[in-house]
C-alpha cells in the first residue's frame, strides 16, 4: 500500500495581502474617528476615575463618552448617500 502524501502547509501568509490601492468597504469620516477615539478616551477616564474613586473623573469620563457618541453621529450623517430619486429634493 502506499503511504499518505505528507500535507504541506502554505506559505505564509496563508491569504492574500491587501493592496495599498485597495480601498476599505467603510471608510470612517473624520468626525467618526474623532469620535470614537473620543468615546475611548472617556471609557479609559470613567473606569479610572471608578478604580481611584474620583467620582468627578468618572462623571468626566461619562460626558466625554457622550460628547463622542455624537460627534460619530455628526460623522454617519456626513457620511450618508445623499438620497436620488423622484422625492429627492434639489
Amino acid at each position: 500500500m502506499k503511504a499518505d502524501p505528507v500535507r504541506t502547509r502554505p506559505a505564509w501568509p496563508a491569504w492574500p495581502a491587501r493592496q495599498p490601492t485597495q480601498r476599505l468597504e467603510h471608510d470612517m469620516t473624520d468626525e467618526q474617528t474623532k469620535g470614537a477615539i473620543s468615546k475611548a478616551r472617556g471609557r479609559v477616564e470613567a473606569a479610572v476615575g471608578k478604580l481611584t474613586g474620583n467620582r468627578r473623573g468618572q462623571l468626566q469620563g461619562q460626558v466625554r463618552q457622550v460628547k463622542g457618541s455624537a460627534q460619530e453621529a455628526l460623522g454617519d450623517l456626513q457620511a450618508a448617500p445623499e438620497p436620488r430619486g423622484k422625492g429627492a429634493q434639489r
